[in-house]
């Protein structure tokens, strides 16, 4: 089971960085912009935050949106990756009829 799920969770991983690339190729430097949007939001945010919030603040601040959505999710784990930000346990989102996601911080400092 838990293969399974490693498995499942590298596939979602792959087709949010196929869509970021997507973006890219469809929008000029599409995953920097929304990285640095994501991670200003974060610096700003003091309550965890769901990817759709600063999703959300992006196009709010002009960032066209991704021919496809999971493209966020790529920008979620790059800002995670890059140090600019943790997990801090899940929220209900909206965009997903309710289910279950990732709540984001800024990473405290050190």
């Amino acid at each position: 089971m838990q293969e399974e799920l490693v498995s499942a969770s590298d596939k979602g991983h792959a087709a949010a960085q196929a869509s970021a690339a997507r973006a890219d190729r469809e929008i000029d430097d599409w995953t920097l912009k929304a990285v640095a949007l994501f991670a200003e939001y974060a610096s700003r945010s003091f309550d965890p935050f769901l990817t759709e919030e600063a999703r959300v603040f992006a196009e709010s601040h002009g960032l066209p949106n991704p021919p496809d959505g999971r493209a966020w999710g790529h920008v979620a784990k790059r800002c995670q990756r890059d140090g600019l930000t943790v997990s801090a346990g899940f929220g209900s989102a909206k965009s997903s009829n309710g289910s279950p996601k990732v709540l984001w911080k800024r990473k405290p400092n050190e």
